[in-house]
């Protein structure tokens, strides 16, 4: 898998869990992406794409959450992470010639899905400061 591939996927699943959740705050471990995601490599490596998909998202306006920290589980933490009000309007969009809305692709559970999913998000948000 390439490493935008990864991010696509990775972005895709953490979205879906948030849009899934709607505006409760929840945890989020790098252990469940990592084994989700079956990518082998250093887990290390792939601690630090979390951590930084995660930056990404907030700095993008998708999420908020209260910090980043080491769980005694020895993966990467994010407390108290929410969607935003941005994160929900942007779950509404269509996606693909399917025309579905993002927060349905979001719930197909599927690998494919996932990755479309994170594509989107990322060609989004870029159209939208296109807009601007």
């Amino acid at each position: 898998m390439s490493e935008l591939d990864l991010q696509n996927e990775l972005r895709g699943r953490i979205f879906a869990r948030l849009v899934a959740v709607g505006v409760r705050r929840i945890s989020l471990e790098s252990s469940d992406f990592y084994e989700a995601l079956n990518e082998p490599g250093d887990y290390r490596d792939f601690e630090d794409v979390f951590c930084d998909m995660m930056i990404w998202l907030h700095d993008e306006g998708l999420v908020r959450f209260d910090g980043i920290s080491n769980s005694v589980k020895s993966t990467v933490e994010i407390d108290f992470c929410q969607i935003t009000s941005l994160g929900l309007a942007v779950s509404e969009k269509p996606i693909g010639t399917d025309n579905l809305p993002a927060r349905q692709v979001a719930t197909s559970d599927t690998t494919e899905g996932y990755a479309k999913l994170g594509a989107f998000l990322g060609s989004a948000l870029g159209n939208l400061a296109k807009a601007f």
